[in-house]
Formats: C-alpha cells, sequence, structure tokens
C-alpha cells in the first residue's frame, strides 16, 4: 500500500527524483520554493514526487512527476496525478496545468489517461 504525503524538506533522493523529470537543478531551485512538494512511498520507500506550483488564485500547475525509473508502470505517476487533482480541488483551485516537452510521448500517454 502507498501513501502520499505533503513534504518540507528536500532529501538527496527527492532530488533525484525531481531531476529525473527536469535535469537543470537551477530550473528546479526556481520553483520548488513556492510550490507544494508531494511524496509517493510503498513500503516505506520513496516512489515518487510530484511538485504543484500556483499560477493564479485560481490555478495551479504540476511542475513536475517523476516516479523511479525501476518502478514506473505500476500505476504509482496515475495515482499522484489524481492525488494531485484532487488536493488542488481542496484548496480551492478550479483550473490545473502541465506542460511537458514534445518528445515526452510516455508521459503524454499518462497525462490523457489522467484527464
Amino acid at each position: 500500500m502507498n501513501h502520499i504525503n505533503k513534504i518540507q524538506f528536500l532529501t538527496k533522493e527527492h532530488w533525484n527524483l525531481l531531476l529525473l523529470a527536469d535535469p537543470s537543478k537551477e530550473m528546479v531551485d526556481k520553483y520548488i520554493q513556492k510550490s507544494n512538494i508531494y511524496e509517493v512511498l510503498d513500503q516505506n520507500l520513496l516512489v515518487g514526487v510530484l511538485v504543484l506550483m500556483e499560477n493564479s488564485s485560481e490555478e495551479v500547475e504540476i511542475k513536475n512527476i517523476a516516479i523511479d525509473p525501476a518502478l514506473q508502470g505500476q500505476g504509482f505517476g496515475k495515482n499522484l496525478i489524481h492525488y494531485g487533482i484532487n488536493e488542488s480541488k481542496k484548496l480551492g483551485y478550479s483550473k490545473i496545468s502541465i506542460c511537458t516537452g514534445n518528445s515526452s510521448t510516455h508521459q503524454l500517454a499518462l497525462y490523457k489517461k489522467c484527464g
């Protein structure tokens, strides 16, 4: 069973995952301090991270989502996206967005599945 928790501090393991989705630490540093960060744990092992950043009072953006490559394809990413959508609604946002590069075909397929 997996658990999703909001976190305040990033460990080296969190950074390793964040840099899978956004290879520039400088880029991550620009948005991480003004974002809500969540981790997904499975049997107390870090599986993935999700970063939500407010774009406006109505909109939040998924700035980063990453799952350990060895654990991809097991539904963790889909669960994390659904969690992010539900959490955004609880926080009062009416819109959620996500941006990705054209070459991210696997991610695009996941995002489409999640709506």
